[in-house]
């Protein structure tokens, strides 16, 4: 994996903010960290230093926000062309992680890949369920991504065991990093 980006991260805590529904009501100033944005949880968190989309359909959707936010903007090479200001992943320059982004196939997966290649020395995940029981927090009409889906590719996030990763909510079916309490989150920078 290769951005056009230096490491903004570079030994820092960031927090991946995904879009699980236990960030329903989340008080969003209670992140103190620079924060990157996964697909449309970018509507609720306008501060996020990085905002990453792997999810076309969501672009287009939420476009025209997109446009104004000011943080860095990176999608996967060759999805999206009418940003100037976008950077892109190349997903030619690692094989390991490369293959491991193409066949999870999901946003927050590549999100915490993009972290630590951009030098995050701990990461917190936010909305990182593993699967949907209802709905997404930030994409209230999308009822079609099953719980099943997303569980059966969790496995893959057995990648990062080993790195400072903690997932933000007890219920999470991502069973591969320490977990804590939303309610408790008390992170200060």
């Amino acid at each position: 994996m290769k951005i056009d980006l230096p490491k903004i991260f570079e030994g820092e805590t960031v927090t991946i903010v995904g879009g699980g529904e236990s960030l329903i009501g989340f008080n969003f100033d209670r992140i103190k960290t620079p924060v990157i944005a996964v697909n449309r949880s970018i509507l609720a968190y306008r501060n996020a230093t990085v905002w990453l989309f792997a999810d076309y359909s969501g672009y287009v959707r939420i476009n025209p926000q997109i446009k104004s936010f000011k943080g860095f903007k990176i999608t996967i090479k060759g999805r999206i062309r009418d940003l100037p200001d976008l950077h892109y992943i190349d997903l030619d320059y690692n094989l390991k992680i490369d293959a491991a982004i193409r066949k999870a196939n999901l946003s927050g997966f590549t999100a915490l890949a993009v972290a630590f290649y951009l030098g995050a020395e701990e990461v917190y995940l936010f909305g990182f369920d593993g699967g949907y029981k209802n709905q997404s927090n930030f994409d209230m009409d999308n009822k079609n991504i099953t719980s099943k889906n997303y569980e059966q590719k969790n496995y893959l996030y057995d990648m990062f065991k080993g790195y400072n990763i903690v997932n933000v909510g007890m219920n999470s079916k991502i069973n591969a990093f320490p977990k804590i309490e939303l309610k408790g989150f008390k992170y200060q920078s």
